[in-house]
């Protein structure tokens, strides 16, 4: 005969619930008063919205740039996130896409074990992003040679005269 083994009693407020009868679903709502745990959520995640937001003035931002440089770079990045958007959201669509489709409770999904290969299939796979990394490294190498950090910058201003020991400020 195995040792009897005594457990403590659940104390979480579903336990409790449960063996009151009552439906540990009305729990999962918002309560009217927020435990600490919950007011630290808060905090943290309002101290984290903060941080992430910046603390630019005035427009000073990667989206608003002051500078030949800068407005490339700005036109750049939207180049690249569209380039790459192209592999992701496909991927981001397909994937839940397929879990649905292949779900073990779906009965009209076709079973084929004995399918090995495609070249359409790998070509997708692995040929367009591959196409999209040459596209990114051609767009990046062919316009960021115009730029040599020891070549002036084209502009119809005159260059800035500085000196090692002072320091010009841009007025924004």
């Amino acid at each position: 005969m195995l040792p009897s083994v005594r457990t403590k009693p659940c104390a979480t407020p579903i336990c409790a619930a449960r063996r009151r009868g009552l439906d540990e679903r009305l729990l999962l709502r918002a309560a009217p008063g927020m435990s600490g745990r919950g007011v630290r959520k808060v905090l943290l995640m309002a101290g984290l919205a903060l941080v992430l937001s910046g603390c630019g003035e005035n427009g000073i931002s990667f989206m608003f740039p002051f500078g030949t440089v800068a407005a490339h770079q700005r036109a750049w990045f939207f180049w690249i996130v569209g380039l790459v958007a192209i592999v992701v959201l496909p991927t981001f669509v397909l994937v839940p896409g397929f879990a649905w489709r292949y779900r073990r409770t779906n009965k009209k999904a076709a079973y084929r074990p004995d399918w090995a290969f495609s070249w359409p299939l790998e070509f997708a796979i692995w040929g367009i992003p591959c196409l999209i990394v040459g596209a990114l490294a051609f767009l990046i190498i062919s316009q960021e040679t115009r730029f040599d950090p020891y070549a002036a910058i084209p502009s119809d201003q005159p260059p800035a005269l500085t000196s090692p020991h002072r320091v010009v400020r841009a007025k924004c």
